[in-house]
């Protein structure tokens, strides 16, 4: 008899506890999908969603003629998220196929371990790369010079990264930041639980305005 009511106590108690269980779930549910569902849905949307700014690729320096003496083009390179020892033979086989020969991976995340991959190599890599996540490509700005004296390259001056985007430190680039950069366009991305983007979840939500090309007063051409 002790057992049997030892037992129908139990039984009372774990009732008892599954009840308060989904009494619990339930309001939570009814609060997830009732008063509160807005406030959730919108404190996800704000974890999930990032938002930014970008440029259209900075406009030209030319000279009296119109001959560029400086531009800007853009490159891709590939970067590794792990260590040398954490690539297993098969893997780098494999990724060897997609790029050929690689280097010894660099000692830190900052460098490059490929630069300026093709286009046909950035989606081969992409497709390739979709589950594992090691691999990372990330784009490089440069400022590309014609071949000029001394003089008249501190005359066009020189760029430097900021915030993604080449902004003027010296010389015309300076002077004439503003017409050469433009005016920024917007975007918005998914991103996952390890803030990565979604593939298929940019958004662009205003278009960038060009910088236009800035002509110099001396002529440099033959």
């Amino acid at each position: 008899m002790d057992d049997c009511r030892s037992f129908r106590k139990r039984c009372l108690v774990l009732s008892a506890l599954l009840g308060a269980w989904l009494a619990a779930a339930l309001a939570m549910n009814f609060t997830l999908a009732g008063p509160e569902r807005e406030t959730y849905l919108d404190l996800g949307r704000k974890l999930a969603l990032h938002h930014a700014e970008y440029y259209a690729p900075r406009a030209r320096l030319l000279d009296r003629d119109g001959v560029p003496l400086a531009w800007s083009e853009r490159y891709f390179d590939l970067y590794c998220l792990v260590r040398e020892e954490e690539l297993t033979p098969e893997f780098r086989s494999q990724l060897e196929r997609l790029l050929g020969p690689l280097p010894e991976l660099p000692p830190d995340r900052q460098t490059p371990w490929k630069r300026g991959l093709t286009p046909s190599q950035i989606l081969s890599v992409e497709k390739w790369n979709a589950n594992c996540r090691i691999l990372e490509i990330r784009p490089r700005l440069e400022r590309i010079r014609v071949s000029l004296s001394s003089e008249l390259r501190e005359a066009l001056g020189e760029v430097r990264i900021e915030n993604g985007r080449q902004v003027g430190i010296s010389g015309a680039e300076k002077e004439f930041d503003a017409i050469l950069t433009g005016a920024p366009g917007s975007y918005e991305v998914m991103l996952d639980r390890h803030r990565n983007w979604i593939p298929g979840t940019w958004q662009e939500q205003h278009a960038p305005r060009p910088g236009t090309d800035v002509r110099l007063p001396f002529q440099v051409s033959q």
